[in-house]
């Protein structure tokens, strides 16, 4: 995602932030004249605003995330005030069984919840409207190929794609799958229709090398395999795949969250930091730390710190079984991984993220890349210390499965994951092989 497209996201964010706070502070601001417990931080007050927070993020998996930009306004004025009337609801609940009030003023609270339902709806209309003046005011309409083969489904959804001009604009309906003539610096979504799983696959590599929203009709075996992101337009059964998986929100989050896990290890480890330090020093009295060019995003380049395991000047080749160039404390330090502890200076300064795609070296990125040319899907992700290939693979693993194992975890990316990932991690101390070198005839 290119820093114009960020900017404009985030932008976008923030103003649903503030919308949620909004509807918040309605439910509270009201209730607080009743309840003196949300007037301070008591433990009604995190109670309460728990249940709000969990209530309102359950029922945006049913109702949707107040979709601004992208479903029409009078549906999301819909789905989000059923959402907070739900939510409003429940949460009433959740105070009547704290037992925080007058049970015999139960009217009282109707009466408060009725105002607070008026004022919310005012403000869920009046936001989504605005709300999407100002996304189509910052993202101009999605420019749109439709491709197919003699589909019956052409007529729906080049209706549907001209009823949301503010959405899409269609720049052309072609009937030759190939793209030939087509420039993507020019294209933002594509439409397949009726494709041959062969054409859909060749459609859909297209569209993760150039960024492309893609988004196409299915077939029986497709829902049996459970693809992701169903759409209906009209009665046709679309899925969506989108190549950018990490949201504003996300990458706010997940770089927050880095910031303070990697800051925290390091004062704690400190005296670890010290003594291996000194150990290395006692070994051969060479440099204590290596560094190394990487490549992360987007084939950005960084310098990776480690402590030295290797013998000074041992260049850029991976380690293999009985490599001689291994020094006599750098066996311990890579058998339990310590050798990698300075990457958390990288994450800190946010050259590398904790969970990601481990960085190879400029030289043999280049090397795996010429002979894998797919290999460069793994710079959609910001480099991390640890990830799928290495708690799932070894150090050993094969090029093509380590892209593979990269690839299941970008697309299928979420906080959650990286959080289970980091967990999963002490596993990786226990595997003998996670360490086990290349053999001398491999890369």
């Amino acid at each position: 995602m290119n820093l114009k497209l960020k900017y404009k996201n985030t932008i976008i964010y923030f103003y649903k932030i503030t919308f949620y706070i909004a509807i918040y502070l309605i439910f509270m601001g009201a209730y607080s004249l009743r309840y003196q417990g949300l007037t301070s931080l008591t433990r009604t007050l995190i109670i309460t605003t728990s249940a709000y927070v969990m209530g309102t993020m359950l029922l945006n998996q049913v109702y949707g995330n107040f979709e601004i930009g992208i479903k029409k306004s009078k549906p999301v004025v819909f789905s989000t005030l059923i959402n907070a009337i739900i939510t409003d609801v429940l949460v009433l609940i959740v105070l009547k069984i704290m037992g925080v009030h007058d049970a015999n003023l139960f009217s009282v609270d109707l009466l408060i919840l009725f105002a607070v339902i008026v004022m919310q709806a005012l403000v869920i209309y009046f936001g989504t409207y605005i709300g999407n003046d100002l996304f189509f005011k910052l993202h101009k309409p999605e420019k749109t190929i439709i491709l197919h083969r003699d589909s019956e489904y052409l007529k729906k959804i080049v209706h549907f794609i001209k009823k949301h001009r503010k959405q899409y604009e269609l720049v052309n309906v072609v009937d030759d799958p190939n793209l030939v003539d087509v420039n993507f610096n020019k294209i933002t979504k594509i439409v397949a229709l009726n494709l041959s799983s062969e054409e859909l696959a060749y459609i859909l590599e297209l569209c993760y090398i150039n960024n492309i929203h893609l988004m196409y009709n299915t077939e029986i075996h497709n829902v049996f395999l459970g693809s992701k992101s169903p759409f209906v337009i009209d009665d046709v059964l679309m899925y969506e795949y989108s190549p950018i998986k990490v949201s504003v929100g996300q990458a706010l989050f997940k770089r927050l969250l880095d910031m303070i896990l990697s800051a925290f290890a390091i004062i704690v480890l400190s005296p670890v930091f010290i003594l291996v330090a000194i150990l290395i020093k006692l070994d051969d009295g060479g440099e204590v730390f290596f560094t190394q060019e990487r490549v992360s995003i987007e084939g950005s380049v960084f310098k990776i710190v480690k402590f030295r395991s290797m013998k000074e000047n041992s260049g850029d080749r991976p380690a293999c079984v009985g490599d001689t160039r291994i020094t006599h404390i750098g066996h311990n330090l890579r058998r339990f991984r310590v050798d990698e502890l300075p990457q958390l200076f990288n994450i800190f300064l946010g050259d590398m993220s904790i969970v990601g795609p481990r960085p190879e070296s400029v030289a043999l990125n280049k090397e795996i890349t010429e002979r894998l040319p797919e290999f460069k899907y793994r710079l959609k992700a910001k480099a991390g210390l640890t990830g799928y290939a290495q708690i799932f693979g070894k150090y050993n693993t094969d090029s093509k499965s380590k892209l593979l194992l990269d690839i299941q975890y970008i697309e299928n990316f979420s906080i959650l994951n990286d959080i289970k990932l980091m967990l999963q991690t002490i596993i990786v101390f226990f595997k003998k092989d996670s360490t086990e070198g290349f053999q001398d005839d491999e890369d």
